[in-house]
């Protein structure tokens, strides 16, 4: 076109006169005869349309690589846009340059230590002393009643350790106990009526 230069190399501008935006990675020279100076493109994985150059980069990378990409997209972040973004976690059904290659960890708040930060390969969340559950989202066995306001996640169940189940001693949402055979009581503390002997720990055996 009349008045436009036409870039080759994969540079930009009205005079060809800087790098395109994705081809930052070395900086950028006027072509010779024995060497165009040929912009290269950075590495963002996929995740960014642009990036610039970044002198300090280039002097410790040896020379190598000097790209920094901007505006990392799909919840990434680095140089290269090659790590997630706080809780975010890496997918590993996808290729890193996949737009879902970083997926939310959703940590439950209530079970989840304040403030604190999932695994980024495993998206396993950081766990309140009474929580489990890669999001912390149960109460482990023998506790009940998860609530954002108790520090420790869950409330100790008050079951009768001899009179209630020991897998599961109680509801973990309601916190009521599962009695053995023949044991009664909201705690699993009292044999039936005409039964006895709930010291076995096997249930209250018939008068």
């Amino acid at each position: 076109v009349h008045g436009h230069c036409v870039c080759q190399h994969n540079t930009a501008g009205p005079n060809c006169d800087r790098c395109a935006a994705l081809y930052n990675d070395q900086p950028w020279a006027p072509a010779e005869d024995d060497d165009p100076h040929e912009c290269q493109r950075c590495d963002c994985n996929g995740h960014s349309a642009s990036c610039h150059f970044d002198p300090e980069l280039y002097r410790a990378s040896g020379g190598v690589s000097g790209g920094v990409c901007d505006d990392c997209q799909h919840n990434t972040e680095g140089t290269n846009c090659e790590r997630c973004k706080t809780n975010y976690f890496r997918n590993q059904q996808q290729d890193l340059t996949h737009p879902e290659a970083c997926l939310p960890c959703e940590c439950d708040p209530d079970g989840t230590v304040p403030g604190s930060v999932c695994d980024a390969l495993t998206g396993r969340c950081v766990c309140k002393e009474n929580v489990q559950g890669d999001r912390c989202h149960l109460c482990k066995p023998g506790f009940a009643q998860l609530a954002h306001a108790n520090p420790t996640g869950c409330r100790r169940c008050t079951c009768n350790v001899l009179g209630s189940r020991q897998d599961m001693p109680c509801n973990d949402e309601t916190g009521r106990c599962f009695c053995l055979p023949n044991v009664v009581g909201t705690e699993c503390d009292q044999c039936a009526a005409e039964h006895w002997d709930m010291g076995s720990g096997r249930g209250c055996r018939p008068c």
